[in-house]
């Protein structure tokens, strides 16, 4: 019996110090990888918004449904658009993206990337490739539709086998555009 309860005990203790380890290690690694994080998305900003040479965090109460934080980019101090990160629901499930608007007379897209999706190898996962994303760049700031084939000066080329994906990528697109319409001017763009 007695040795029992010395067994349970030091197992106890073991278990304590790795757990602490553990504890220890998550902290500090977490630490890192926000930082990596960051980073990244400093990065992709500055690719959907290469005008910018730096950004400041739009602050808002609460972010209409998708939009999940915007950045002004300025160059020499003065503002020349904005990115916004938008989250709509593709196929499956939700497509993180980062969307650039130039402030302009007329104002127009200046790119998109995708951070984070779920859709499907081959089909959705397309989406990524500069093929279809580059569509956006240079549009106007208006309506986009999705078509298969031909498309016009408001209209998006879907992903052949991916028009759920093409369709939930336009709107984030769409819902960035309508965001930036209609806060512009209050924060400054």
């Amino acid at each position: 019996m007695k040795h029992t309860i010395r067994s349970a005990l030091a197992l106890f203790i073991i278990a304590g110090a790795v757990m602490a380890a553990l504890g220890v290690t998550h902290a500090l690694t977490r630490e890192a990888a926000a930082g990596q994080e960051a980073k990244q998305r400093a990065k992709v900003m500055g690719q959907v918004l290469p005008s910018a040479s730096e950004f400041a965090a739009v602050e808002a109460d609460n972010f209409p449904d998708f939009v999940v934080a915007a950045h002004e980019g300025f160059a020499g101090g003065v503002s020349v658009g904005f990115v916004v990160e938008v989250l709509p629901h593709g196929y499956g499930g939700p497509i993180d993206m980062m969307v650039g608007i130039s402030s302009g007379e007329p104002g127009f897209i200046t790119g998109v990337r995708i951070l984070r999706h779920s859709e499907t190898p081959g089909l959705g996962a397309l989406a990524v490739k500069e093929r279809f994303r580059s569509q956006f760049a240079g549009k106007e700031l208006i309506e986009l539709t999705v078509v298969k084939g031909s498309p016009r000066e408001d209209e998006i080329d879907a992903i052949a086998g991916s028009t759920i994906t093409s369709k939930a990528v336009t709107n984030g697109v769409n819902i960035a555009v309508r965001w930036y319409s209609e806060n512009s001017e209050r924060i400054g763009g």
